[in-house]
C-alpha cells in the first residue's frame, strides 16, 4: 500500500498520552478499531457497524468504500450519465449533514449500488446533492429528502420521463 497515493490511511493512537482524542472518538477499551472514510461529498464519516472484527471482514468494506458505484450528478453531467444510457437508472436527491434521514439513506443507497452494479451495465445509480444543486433539484419538484426516482430501461429517454418512487406519490 503506497501511503502517499492511497485513499486508505492507517494510524494508531496512544490513549494514555492523548486521552482527549480517545474520549472524543468513544474509545473506552483497548485495542479498539475505528474505521473512518471520506464519502462522495468529501465528508469524513465513521463506520459504526460491528462487523469489522476480523481481517477478512475489513477488506470487503475497504473495497466497498473506495469503489463507490454511485455517480455524483448535477445539471452539467445528467445528460451524459442518465439520459444517454439505456440501463435502469435510479437517482436519489439528498441533502447534507443537517438531514439525518439523508445520511442514513446514502449509506443504504451506496450499499445497494455496490451489490447490484457488477459491470453488466444493466443498472446504474446516481445521486444529486440538493444543497449544492438547489435549482436543478427544483426542476424535479423535490419536496423532501431523500427523494428517489427511476428511469426504466429505454433507448428513448427524456429528463421528465421518470417514475417517482417516493411513498407520497405511490397510489
Amino acid at each position: 500500500l503506497d501511503a502517499e497515493s492511497s485513499k486508505i490511511k492507517v494510524g494508531a493512537g496512544n490513549c494514555e498520552h492523548y486521552g482527549n482524542i480517545c474520549e472524543e472518538f468513544g474509545v473506552h477499551s483497548y485495542p479498539t478499531l475505528k474505521i473512518f472514510y471520506v464519502d462522495e461529498n468529501g465528508n469524513r464519516r465513521e463506520d459504526n457497524s460491528d462487523h469489522h472484527k476480523k481481517y477478512e471482514d475489513i477488506l470487503p468494506w475497504i473495497k466497498r468504500i473506495t469503489e463507490s458505484k454511485v455517480q455524483s450528478l448535477s445539471r452539467n453531467n445528467f445528460q451524459g450519465n442518465v439520459l444517454v444510457t439505456t440501463s435502469l437508472y435510479i437517482s436519489s436527491f439528498t441533502a447534507g449533514e443537517w438531514c439525518p434521514p439523508c445520511t442514513r439513506f446514502r449509506t443504504s443507497f451506496r450499499d445497494a449500488a455496490y451489490k447490484l452494479v457488477d459491470g453488466t451495465k444493466d443498472i446504474a445509480f446516481g445521486q444529486v446533492d440538493c444543497d449544492q444543486h438547489k435549482s436543478f433539484c427544483s426542476e424535479f419538484n423535490v419536496g423532501h429528502y431523500p427523494y428517489l426516482i427511476m428511469y426504466p430501461p429505454s433507448k428513448d429517454r427524456s429528463k421528465d420521463n421518470f417514475i417517482d418512487l417516493n411513498i407520497d406519490k405511490v397510489n
